[in-house]
């Protein structure tokens, strides 16, 4: 297999990103002094978890990887709102969950952690998984569908999903005018903070949450204020 420029690849607990440059080139001894480390460090924690941020590796490029290497263990994420954890069974997904909520079904629950670019993850290796309901998805399947789903979001015209939300005060249109799914995502934008927070914690698909969201937004009964780095 031929490496380029940004590829990234999964040496034990460790992931290594692949970039050129145009320095001088290390000395020898350097690399191998560090591989011998890292087998050090192997033999007397083989449990050590992984742990690192999304933003240097999204989530897709590292559930491909547990994927290509066939690994057994709990994936926690965390944004600023919300803990999501994905649980792998030889490379399979086989559960997953934000915030531990029964409200949301394990399919949407990896359709929304992929669909986040923001937080840090650590991996905890596991020998077995004893899980009350289990599916079987495979993660190429998880990532086309998500990004099928992450593409109908994205047209409805949302602002930045790291926007942050709140109900002005006094509302200036009544509740009785909304619809009932416009009233669900309005009850639960009441106890969020971020419009990704909105879309992780209901129960409703997230394309209809994005449509619901769009409406509030416009007839002002939701104020949303984009990040300063967006």
């Amino acid at each position: 297999m031929t490496l380029t420029d940004g590829d990234r690849v999964l040496i034990g607990t460790s992931i290594i990103k692949l970039v050129t440059t145009d320095g001088p080139p290390a000395p020898a001894s350097q690399p191998r002094k560090r591989l011998e480390e890292v087998a050090a460090g192997r033999r007397t924690n083989q449990v050590r978890s992984m742990s690192g941020a999304i933003d240097e590796v999204p989530l897709p490029d590292l559930l491909q990887l547990f994927g290509s290497s066939r690994k057994t263990g709990m994936l926690v994420i965390k944004t600023d709102t919300d803990t999501g954890k994905v649980f792998l069974e030889t490379g399979r997904i086989v559960s997953a969950s934000i915030n531990d909520s029964d409200a949301l079904t394990a399919e949407k629950a990896v359709h929304r952690i992929l669909a986040w670019r923001h937080g840090t993850f650590y991996m905890e290796p596991l020998e077995k998984l004893d899980l009350p309901v289990r599916i079987e998805l495979s993660t190429e399947a998880a990532l086309m569908e998500g990004m099928r789903i992450l593409d109908e979001v994205n047209r409805q015209g949302l602002p930045p999903m790291r926007s942050a939300l709140r109900v002005p005060k006094p509302l200036r249109s009544a509740l009785r005018e909304l619809t009932a799914e416009q009233l669900d995502v309005f009850q639960v934008a009441m106890e969020q903070t971020q419009i990704e927070a909105v879309l992780n914690n209901s129960a409703l698909e997230d394309v209809e949450i994005a449509r619901a969201l769009v409406v509030l937004i416009q007839r002002s009964y939701l104020e949303a204020t984009p990040p300063p780095d967006e």
